[in-house]
């Protein structure tokens, strides 16, 4: 087995927990690597090489990181339990992002006004 490589994500999401009304099903749990994953390739439209750069991770584990991100929110969806983003593990908070992302975009409209 090879050894874990560290995710590196822009954001730290702002809500934590999803719920449903009548949940009586195990919460879905999403990790913030799955999170960025998925925000940069179905929010930002990054393509998943462009995300795994902007990541320091490969190609494929982007893909898989928004395959299991997608079926836990579908599964929630269909199921009526709860969705939970966790840190999870080797996950760095990027600090003073320079990739072209909504983040950085962010940043400087900050600066800006």
């Amino acid at each position: 087995m090879k050894g874990r490589t560290t995710r590196t994500i822009c954001i730290l999401p702002t809500s934590r927990r999803f719920s449903c009304q009548k949940s009586d099903q195990p919460a879905a749990v999403i990790p913030w690597d799955q999170l960025e994953a998925i925000r940069l390739v179905d929010v930002e439209g990054k393509s998943q090489v462009e995300t795994a750069a902007i990541m320091g991770i490969s190609r494929g584990t982007v893909q898989r990181l928004c395959y299991k991100a997608r079926k836990a929110i579908t599964s929630s969806l269909l199921s009526g339990s709860d969705i939970v983003v966790c840190e999870g593990h080797g996950v760095v908070v990027r600090q003073n992002c320079r990739k072209q992302c909504i983040c950085q975009l962010r940043k400087e409209r900050e600066i800006d006004e």
